[in-house]
């Protein structure tokens, strides 16, 4: 069996989604696997070789096509159709698209394939997405809802993988081990720096990297610092060495291909960074991680997808912002509020430390910044604890938000019987799994407060449901008792998708054919969220049957 992943977007979300192209590869047995990414990245081939083939999409030569006058009206369609021939000339059983943008959905759409999980556009331009997980990636991660499921765990979902590896499994090539060790030497004891991403918004700031560092070295003297950098940013290490160096501090270069950097993490005992690239790379090795994620990036998404790393994001109410523009603060505020001693101490304990004296230190500087350890949960989910809060039902929410998810999306509702008891037992597990200190009896609270108060958003779900029913038999909706449950609606459907409706039923004039689609959209949506709550009240009340039995 032949079949293609697209994978065009930038190379950090190529390396974050490797182990996915590890779970197809590994699916079906004599699967041959084809990956279409863009061209700059080509170099990622050798991160990679269980790949069968790497097809290369050269975007940036489209693009000019596009924009400059000088070139042939139709030659971007020409780049284009060729491409679209050459993908069905290898007759592909099964596409998975793992970018879900517009240009990645019309390519989808033009391949000829038995089967596509994905997002899709017919000629028609209709959007088709040929599984639930990818509809709720369009939904819900895109419609802005704060309970969302990790990138990488849509996609195992929804590529149809088997929810049981997690595996990084890059590869270290000859060069790449020689460039490591001519950097390095035998050196041990190392810890490595990745200084800069590629937006702004998202670099913490040199002289806040060398006060850290200069805690942290004068905490743990054994260790060398290396500054990781590609070829072109050689003069941002120069920069930062000479930072590090006005705060006495020793820091080395270490200017490498990604290959190389692979080899350098994997002698490493840890790596601070704010780069999506490397921090994923780092994936791949037994290196721990700190990730700070400030500006436009959001852990809950593309945080640092292994289990037992920390991530550190500040409490500024303005982040995570968006990627398309700049910061709209005088200052850096999500990076002003990260203190660099938390971060020096932080790292000494990550080496030295137990995971009591991180939570300890969370909690001292829990005003400016939170520090959040990541999971794999029972549930079968990624999962990052802020390590400063203890329990709360927001928390509880967050996982059973999930699983319901996941039982929707599989159609565990519409079953005679449902798996709602052993999914119950791994929420419970993952409850234990992740707040270890917490007593029976105040899980066993939270867990019936939350009970209560499904029950009740049930009942104003089920309501509104019947006041959207009024829109397809032409009556007019009543537009305030939408409002009324609007916060309701944002949790439930999504912040996007809620205002829309809010807009729509105040302006709807009765004429259900003009606007058929859009009721249909709204009504569904409407139904799916009235299922979810239906199935969080099932899986809710079977885990207090469950543990008042432990009791």
């Amino acid at each position: 069996m032949k079949v293609l992943a697209v994978s065009l977007l930038r190379l950090g979300d190529i390396l974050m989604l490797s182990p996915v192209l590890k779970g197809i590869k590994s699916q079906h047995k004599n699967v041959e696997l084809h990956v279409l990414i863009n061209s700059q990245f080509s170099f990622v081939k050798t991160l990679m070789p269980w790949v069968d083939k790497f097809i290369l999409f050269d975007r940036k030569q489209m693009q000019k096509g596009m924009g400059e006058v000088d070139r042939q009206l139709f030659e971007p369609l020409d780049r284009l159709s060729t491409t679209i021939d050459y993908l069905n000339n290898e007759k592909y059983t099964k596409v998975f698209n793992l970018t879900h943008t517009r240009l990645s959905g019309i390519l989808c759409g033009l391949i000829n394939a038995e089967e596509k999980l994905g997002l899709a556009f017919n000629d028609n331009h209709t959007a088709s997405f040929g599984s639930r997980w990818y509809s709720y990636l369009n939904e819900q991660v895109g419609g802005g809802s704060d309970f969302t499921a990790h990138m990488t765990d849509v996609h195992y979902y929804g590529a149809e993988i088997p929810y049981n590896s997690h595996e990084f499994d890059f590869v270290l090539d000859k060069k790449g081990e020689d460039e490591a060790v001519a950097l390095i030497g035998d050196l041990k004891n190392i810890i490595c720096v990745q200084a800069f991403t590629s937006d702004n918004k998202k670099n913490w700031g040199l002289d806040r990297i060398a006060k850290s560092l200069k805690l942290f070295q004068y905490m743990n003297p054994k260790y060398s610092i290396f500054a990781l950098g590609a070829p072109n940013e050689s003069h941002k290490v120069s920069e930062l060495i000479k930072v590090c160096d006005k705060e006495g501090v020793s820091v080395k270069p270490a200017i490498c291909s990604l290959q190389g950097a692979l080899g350098i993490l994997r002698v490493s005992e840890l790596l601070l960074t704010g780069d999506t690239s490397i921090k994923h790379l780092a994936c791949g090795t037994d290196c721990k991680i700190i990730e700070i994620a400030i500006g436009s990036s959001d852990y809950r998404k593309t945080g640092v997808y292994r289990k037992n790393n920390f991530i550190v994001t500040s409490t500024a109410g303005c982040a995570p912002c968006m990627h398309s523009q700049s910061c709209i603060k005088n200052s850096h505020i999500c990076g002003d509020r990260i203190e660099p001693e938390a971060i020096g101490l932080l790292m000494h304990q990550v080496l030295n430390g137990s995971n009591k004296e991180i939570r300890i230190l969370a909690q001292e500087y829990a005003d400016s910044l939170r520090i959040h350890k990541t999971y794999f949960n029972h549930s079968g989910f990624w999962y990052a604890r802020d390590l400063a809060k203890g329990f709360d039902t927001k928390e509880l929410e967050k996982v059973l938000n999930l699983s319901s998810w996941k039982l929707l999306n599989r159609g565990e509702h519409l079953k005679l019987i449902g798996e709602y008891g052993s999914e119950s037992i791994k929420l419970n597990a993952t409850i234990q799994q992740v707040y270890p200190e917490l007593k029976s009896l105040v899980k066993q609270r939270f867990i019936t407060d939350l009970e209560s108060r499904i029950t009740q958003e049930g009942e104003s779900l089920l309501n509104l449901k019947l006041e959207l029913q009024k829109l397809a038999k032409k009556k007019i909706v009543n537009s305030e008792e939408i409002k009324r449950n609007y916060k309701l609606l944002e949790s439930e459907l999504s912040p996007k998708l809620a205002s829309e409706l809010v807009v729509f039923t105040e302006k709807f004039n009765g004429q259900t054919q003009e606007h058929f689609g859009q009721i249909r959209k709204y009504s569904e949506a409407m139904q799916s969220a009235y299922d979810r709550n239906q199935i969080q009240l099932k899986l809710v009340r079977t885990m207090m049957s469950q543990r008042m039995e432990n009791l």
